[in-house]
């Protein structure tokens, strides 16, 4: 459960300096797959694929303004056979499948008899970013294959394994089972180091794994290394993972979620408690089971996070979102209200604004919309929309959303 921003998800349109002025772009080949490969053979090239979907963004944007970069063009054009290639049109599924496309865009590396060199996913704003990207398809010691094949061969040092586990996560390939083989070749005192903490938090996902019991049998060992609210945080988030990937099959529900809750109460985990309403309220919050869900947060939250100001927070704001209803409102403002008395912040004062809105409290409504406003003044923050919610606080009229 993310904590609650007011602009999320902000797409940057202004260009920087690189992406402007630019006269090249990659020449991109468009031929059948086959003579795609009897080319790059006899030219002894890599095939740069852009695999991309015409209803992506992402893919869009890049073809705009990173392929036609000079500096990404000459790089491309000189060193690999470049195709655009729809995923879901013509030869397209049958490469996505072989190649396990399922993310857009989606940058293919190819070697003229048809193995997957590189790749990665995502469209990076730096063009730098693509030069990197193309070197290291480029370099024999570098590009994913060569990882896979050290891999392969038994490779599980911890220095190798960081970079390997990187390359599969820029990929947008699985890490569990390379992440679970090689916490198999570690010893308990080294599962508590710098390296493998950073891996336990960057790529663990299985509430199943071995690790994630150690973690939590070992919470104090991790406190005392990276202070105990990393460790909480962390449970929470391998929690929120499991049941974001679990919660759209049809076959998971409450007996499912409630053999993980008994596995985090048996571990003897501190903050067990605190552990399972979050992956509850989770649960109902993602489930779509509104009513389960504002009933159990208003039993157990003003309780249970009286001193997690962040999760209060994230209550309150769900809550406002959910219901009209002043019962659960009122319990969000008071929740809202201890909140920000242990954290005082422009975008809490702006939710608890809006619940004294919702269930009629208008004086206190504009105290707190103000309180937002200034804060965000004092923080050097875009003030616009702390502006408009004073505004809208001011003119709500009882019984309006």
């Amino acid at each position: 459960m993310r904590t609650f921003t007011l602009s999320v998800f902000i797409f940057l349109t202004a260009l920087s300096p690189g992406l402007r002025g630019q006269n090249r772009s990659i020449q991109f080949t468009q031929k059948p797959w086959l003579e795609l490969l009897a080319q790059a053979k006899s030219e002894n090239r890599l095939i740069f694929v852009d695999a991309y979907a015409t209803w992506c963004g992402p893919c869009k944007w890049m073809s705009a303004n990173i392929f036609t970069n000079d500096s990404v063009a000459d790089f491309y054009n000189r060193n690999f056979l470049c195709t655009q290639i729809d995923m879901e049109k013509g030869e397209g599924p049958n490469l996505a499948m072989q190649f396990q496309v399922s993310a857009y865009p989606t940058l293919l590396f190819v070697s003229p008899d048809g193995g997957l060199v590189h790749r990665k996913v995502g469209a990076s704003k730096v063009i730098a970013d693509y030069i990197t990207l193309g070197k290291e398809a480029l370099s024999p010691d570098q590009n994913l294959a060569f990882y896979v094949k050290k891999y392969n061969a038994g490779n599980r040092s911890t220095s190798f394994m960081e970079v390997y586990l990187n390359k599969l996560s820029d990929a947008y390939i699985p890490v569990d089972q390379p992440l679970d083989s090689y916490f198999t070749t570690q010893v308990d005192d080294s599962l508590l180091n710098r390296a493998n903490w950073n891996m336990i938090v960057k790529y663990l996902t299985d509430l199943d794994s071995p690790v994630f019991l150690f973690l939590l049998k070992h919470e104090k060992e991790y406190a005392a290394r990276y202070t105990e609210d990393s460790v909480y945080l962390e449970v929470n988030s391998l929690f929120e993972k499991y049941i974001r990937s679990s919660v759209r099959d049809p076959g998971f529900g409450y007996d499912q979620l409630k053999d993980k809750q008994l596995l985090v109460s048996a571990s003897g985990f501190s903050r067990a408690a605190q552990v399972n309403l979050r992956a509850e309220l989770q649960f109902d919050q993602f489930r779509g089971d509104i009513p389960t869900y504002l009933e159990l947060a208003r039993r157990d939250a003003a309780t249970m996070f009286a001193t997690d100001p962040d999760m209060l927070q994230n209550i309150s704001y769900t809550v406002l979102k959910m219901t009209q209803d002043s019962v659960y409102l009122k319990a969000a403002t008071e929740w809202m209200t201890t909140a920000l008395k242990q954290n005082n912040n422009p975008v809490g004062n702006v939710i608890l604004s809006n619940l004294f809105s919702r269930i009629g409290d208008q004086e206190n409504a504009i105290v707190r919309a103000n309180e937002a406003l200034n804060l965000a003044k004092q923080q050097g923050l875009p003030l616009k929309d702390y502006e408009e919610n004073l505004r809208r606080v001011q003119e709500y009229k009882p019984g309006s959303n």
